[in-house]
């Protein structure tokens, strides 16, 4: 076998240190299987990661950088949301986990990225299969009760919106409640999901989990459909949402995040018009 990796010194060390060892303690079967394909990826600036494919299954070995704080949150979050979901609907299997040197292993669904799916399939329709997953995680994810309103959150919300537009829909927004926080973040990155082999999105790290308003990642993925697709906002905010509604979310969820969607597309088209975005 052939290892080809990507990153920093330290991660193609540690990679190349323990790869074929941990394959062997997580799994006897691995080591008569022939690898089909590896690949290696610089996913993010604290990640490295290397693929192998034995058949129908990839697994992973996810190398975090331990050396600050907020790399070490970053492992350890990604890890725990991995133990908790337990290969759900698509999630990866968690499988080991070496927190003294920030290793990961998982086993993944195969599957064709929605970032190159969008270049070739009906955007609309990846969007209301990315709003069903969304709904199906959400059903699951942990929160906490809060009473609070949209206003504020949503001008914290990463750019792309006319902040004027925001101000005159302020009395609108303040009248949106957020009755809990729970585990979002996980559509903030389309690259981060993929379209599995038996139909559905699922997202394949977690690492940029955190409690956001329930709902957030709905408006999240919508904005990074929109910055990706010539598709309709208006429609990709209907498809995703009857995704996240035929998914068994509550309906007043729903009603709320319609209302929501409409001053955020609002608010992005005026921007867009005035060349802001």
């Amino acid at each position: 076998m052939t290892y080809v990796f990507d990153g920093g010194a330290a991660r193609k060390f540690v990679l190349a240190r323990f790869a074929a060892p941990l394959f062997r303690i997580v799994s006897s079967d691995v080591s008569h299987l022939a690898v089909e394909r590896v690949e290696t990826a610089l996913d993010a600036p604290r990640t490295c990661e290397l693929r192998f494919e034995f058949g129908q299954t990839r697994w992973a070995i996810r190398a975090y950088r331990m050396f600050r704080p907020c790399d070490r949150k970053a492992y350890r979050r990604d890890r725990d949301v991995l133990r908790y979901l337990d290969g759900w609907f698509g999630a990866p299997r968690y499988l080991l986990g070496l927190d003294a040197i920030g290793l990961l292993i998982t086993r993944k669904p195969l599957g064709q990225s929605v970032t190159t799916a969008l270049a070739t399939a009906d955007p609309l329709a990846i969007a209301e299969q990315l709003g069903d997953w969304l709904a199906r995680f959400d059903a699951v994810a942990p929160r906490q009760q809060v009473a609070d309103s949209w206003g504020d959150h949503l001008m914290a919300f990463p750019g792309g919106f006319d902040q004027r537009t925001l101000a005159e829909a302020w009395c609108s927004l303040k009248a949106i409640p957020v009755r809990s926080v729970s585990l979002g973040g996980t559509a903030a990155r389309i690259d981060n999901l993929v379209l599995t082999r038996c139909g559905s999105v699922a997202a394949q790290r977690f690492d940029a989990c955190d409690a956001k308003p329930r709902g957030w990642d709905v408006i999240e993925a919508l904005m990074a459909l929109i910055s990706r697709t010539d598709a309709d906002p208006r429609q990709l905010s209907e498809a995703i949402l009857r995704g996240f509604s035929t998914a068994g979310a509550p309906s007043r969820l729903v009603e709320e995040l319609t209302e929501l969607s409409e001053i955020v597309l609002r608010a992005r088209a005026r921007a867009v018009a005035e060349g802001r975005v």
